[in-house]
């Protein structure tokens, strides 16, 4: 006959076997999920615009980190994650601001000061938070 612990105790073990699993003893990062892909996107579109990047400010733009952890990325503190502010100031940048920006509708502050960024600036009437550009 099971002791009425054994339940419990196989319970446990699974919880510390996912728990161990999502930091990183697997391949898998949890801290990844992104709950917001179209910031997600509009941000990976940003940085295909992206020329020259001789500081590396963008390095750790990929999908293995969250984006809110992104260089210059500050979001919601609560989830699904917004982007509110893009400070990426003085990092000597060049390229072309892609469109997609416009899809950061929550977007309130947007500094792309000290960058070497060449065409047009896109349309970016969807960022009606936008309060400070930069």
């Amino acid at each position: 006959m099971r002791s009425p612990k054994q339940p419990a105790k196989l319970t446990m073990l699974l919880l510390l076997a996912l728990l161990l699993f999502c930091y990183g003893v697997g391949n898998v990062h949890c801290s990844t999920i992104h709950e917001n892909r179209v910031d997600l996107q509009a941000l990976l579109d940003f940085q295909q615009g992206i020329a020259s990047d001789p500081q590396g400010a963008l390095s750790n733009w990929n999908t293995t980190t969250h984006f809110c952890h992104w260089n210059g990325v500050n979001c919601t503190t609560t989830p699904p994650f917004r982007v509110t502010q893009l400070k990426l100031s003085g990092w000597n940048l060049a390229g072309q601001i892609t469109s997609s920006l416009g899809n950061l509708t929550f977007l309130a502050y947007l500094d792309l000061s000290g960058n070497n960024f060449v065409g047009p600036l896109p349309v970016i009437g969807h960022l009606q938070q936008l309060r400070h550009f930069l």
